[in-house]
């Protein structure tokens, strides 16, 4: 069986410190159970770093039944040069135009972060709740894997957002962007550890259960190869992460907390290690696709029934190649 991360990552004596440490962990241990529920809440978690970024107040943490209710849906950067918002003269509300695609969460969410441009070339954040007037949610995107998250369009049609949900200050989207695509790729490679280790769990319980000329298979050296080949890219994997989480938390650590913007410096320090993080998504994703098409192997023609769980964790991996790939 394959170990879940120690609690000790989890002990600290300040919860907005370790608040990276307990993300990845929660990505992990969300998509060692299932892609989807990896996707899914760990938009949760950025749309936290987000609003704590704009009123400078403790990072929000949600549960996985209480956080159902406030979601957020990640829009790409490259999409923010099609969304404009404009200020109304009596400068009460923002109006936005413009559509945004393949937005996590998009159709169960209550609560949005939109980055548009403010008189055609402020790049700035808003935040958007469900119901607004002049929004609405396009098609849910049938997809290849992932099919527990969400993916739909937003269409903002003069949509009307109050002043005050600027996030954070006009033309300063950009750094907040930023700050979330770093943690969030992060993430996403967090989330191919707990792909790859649950590919294993699978492959090498498969391999004691199953006989073969009077014999377990994991006695075999083909099959052996094989296990030992996913669990030493794996643990690079594991190791990669937890170097990069240490990283972080010791450049946080050299901000005073008592100091007024210490959020909006956490972000700064994220930005720091941007390369590194990239490098965790990459390396992490290719890992997991490779793991779990050597999974497959070792199921031989059970691992493509979708009864056995390589066969949809095979097309979460695909996606995971591709998601936030356009960011980097």
């Amino acid at each position: 069986m394959i170990r879940r991360p120690p609690r000790s990552t989890l002990s600290s004596s300040s919860a907005a410190s370790d608040v990276y440490k307990r993300q990845i962990v929660c990505a992990f241990e969300f998509a060692f159970h299932g892609g989807s529920m990896g996707a899914a809440v760990g938009e949760k978690f950025t749309l936290a770093v987000k609003m704590a970024l704009k009123n400078n107040f403790p990072l929000i943490c949600f549960s996985a039944t209480g956080g159902a209710r406030m979601q957020e849906a990640l829009i790409s950067l490259m999409q923010m040069a099609k969304t404009s918002a404009k200020l109304t003269e009596d400068k009460k509300h923002y109006i936005l135009n413009g559509e945004k695609v393949f937005i996590t969460n998009g159709g169960i969410a209550d609560v949005f972060v939109v980055f548009a441009q403010v008189d055609g070339n402020k790049f700035s954040a808003f935040i958007l709740e469900k119901g607004t007037e002049g929004f609405s949610i396009g098609r849910e995107e049938n997809k290849l894997g992932m099919k527990g998250s969400s993916t739909a369009q937003l269409i903002f049609q003069d949509a009307k957002v109050p002043a005050e949900n600027l996030l954070y200050k006009v033309g300063k989207g950009a750094p907040s962007a930023f700050n979330c695509l770093n943690i969030g790729r992060f993430k996403l490679g967090c989330s191919c550890l707990g792909g790859s280790k649950q590919a294993i769990t699978t492959s090498s319980q498969y391999a004691l259960d199953r006989k073969a000329f009077g014999s377990s298979i994991s006695k075999f050296d083909a099959i052996q190869k094989k296990i030992a080949e996913m669990a030493i890219l794996t643990f690079a994997t594991d190791s990669m992460i937890y170097r990069t989480i240490g990283l972080l938390q010791d450049e946080i650590d050299l901000i005073d907390k008592d100091t007024p913007d210490y959020y909006i410096q956490m972000g700064e320090a994220m930005g720091k290690y941007a390369i590194e993080t990239s490098m965790v998504k990459v390396f992490g994703s290719d890992c997991s696709h490779w793991v779990i098409d050597q999974g497959l192997q070792v199921l031989a023609g059970y691992g493509y029934l979708e009864e056995y769980s390589l066969a949809p964790a095979y097309r979460d991996a695909v996606s995971y190649t591709h998601l936030r790939a356009h960011e980097t």
